[in-house]
């Protein structure tokens, strides 16, 4: 069907993933020798002691759980200590035979060169998201979401035409690998690895009697797919649309809905039905985190988007509409990423709080992670000095206890 189509594809670039095998041979957990080990269990039950007898509601008690938290080990003392003390120090275990293993088998780099290959900057990402360890298994299944829809936001972008483009968000729309047939070769590859994906966290929610939240994450990866062939269309249009009317259409694929939505299914008890509810209901703490993910990438990004086709950006839409230039959109655009930060804070303070502190500070947490890596270019797409030193700093050489 697709070979009757006069192709015209865009293309680009992207270099290889600069990290190689060398994950896949990294040690899964960290050793620690016994005197060090010692050590450690006194540190933690003298951080107990102080705990336990600090007056509540002191400043002492307050300053003592601060630090605790920006040292990244208040895990350790959480439910009464006793479920974090038995998990190990500082330790992200990286679950590289197990991801690392997936994302082989599934040769995206071979049978999809056009795609950005960067599966460890999205486990990265993630783990800036929650480090802890009874998340383990939220960070397995949404850094394979988020490069899912790495993969699929490329396919828009850069590969597909804009009709294989109609059929491919037809077909994630249905939800049926009927669909699949009418797909060409490249398209296949993708869409059987996205329902194998979500059957694999399917399985797993239904054995917990939390298989509502699949369909959840469902819903929200379609809405991805709907909106990136907005742009699509647009880009086929030569279409400039209003600020607000890319920003209600941006908001959404900055991806940041569906991660949000998708960060949840792994979480626990912690996160309810009225959980989902709400993050799908476009809160506001939601949509300011969404807001600073498309800015800072549309402010980095788009000369670079422009020079090789891509839909007009927040800047090109701002300059437009207003008539100036792009360091004044920039400027503005910039302002509207302040007050996003600010009703972040606000519904962070919020009480009683509009969600469960762990659910919000997930999200707070992925806007500080675009700020890392989206604050001196794409740190993503095109990954310099500052992704590769956290990247290393915390997966290659962690600091040792």
């Amino acid at each position: 069907m697709c070979s009757m189509y006069n192709v015209n594809r865009r293309s680009v670039n992207y270099h290889p993933s600069i990290w190689g095998d060398i994950f896949l041979s990294c040690p899964s957990k960290m050793k620690i020798d016994t005197a060090t080990r010692q050590e450690y269990e006194e540190l933690k039950q003298e951080i107990t002691r102080m705990l336990m007898v600090a007056t509540d509601g002191s400043s002492q008690k307050y300053r003592l759980i601060a630090t605790i938290k920006r040292l990244g080990v208040s895990y350790l003392f959480e439910k009464e200590i006793e479920d974090a003390l038995q998990t190990n120090f500082h330790h992200h275990e990286y679950k590289a035979d197990q991801t690392l293993e997936w994302w082989k088998e599934l040769d995206f780099a071979t049978k999809l060169p056009f795609a950005r290959d960067r599966l460890v900057e999205c486990y990265f990402w993630i783990l800036g998201v929650y480090f802890e360890p009874q998340y383990s298994f939220a960070r397995e299944i949404m850094t394979k979401a988020i490069v899912m829809a790495s993969t699929m936001d490329d396919i828009y972008d850069v590969h597909g035409t804009y009709e294989e483009l109609e059929l491919f968000t037809k077909a994630i729309e249905r939800w049926d690998t009927s669909f699949i047939d009418g797909l060409p070769a490249y398209m296949k590859v993708f869409y059987e690895a996205l329902f194998d994906l979500y059957e694999e966290m399917e399985k797993v929610m239904t054995k917990q009697g939390k298989s509502y939240r699949v369909q959840y994450a469902k819903e929200a990866m379609k809405q991805l797919s709907q909106v990136y062939f907005i742009e699509a269309k647009w880009y086929h249009e030569n279409y400039v649309p209003t600020v607000e009317e890319y920003m209600k259409n941006a908001l959404v694929s900055s991806g940041y809905p569906m991660v949000t939505i998708t960060s949840f299914v792994g979480m626990g008890d912690v996160v309810t039905e009225e959980t989902f509810n709400w993050a799908s209901n476009n809160p506001k703490i939601v949509r300011a985190s969404s807001m600073i993910a498309r800015l800072m990438d549309d402010i980095v990004s788009h000369k670079f988007e422009q020079e090789r086709g891509h839909c007009a950006s927040a800047v090109e839409c701002y300059m437009k509409q207003q008539g100036v230039s792009e360091e004044k959109a920039c400027e503005e655009l910039k302002k509207l990423i302040d007050a996003a930060w600010k009703d972040i804070n606000q519904d962070m303070l919020f009480k009683p709080a509009r969600a469960p502190f762990p659910v919000l500070t997930c999200v707070l947490n992925l806007a500080k992670v675009m700020d890392f890596l989206y604050k001196e270019g794409d740190g993503y797409t095109h990954v310099g000095n500052v992704t590769k030193a956290g990247i290393t700093s915390l997966l290659v050489d962690p600091v040792s206890i």
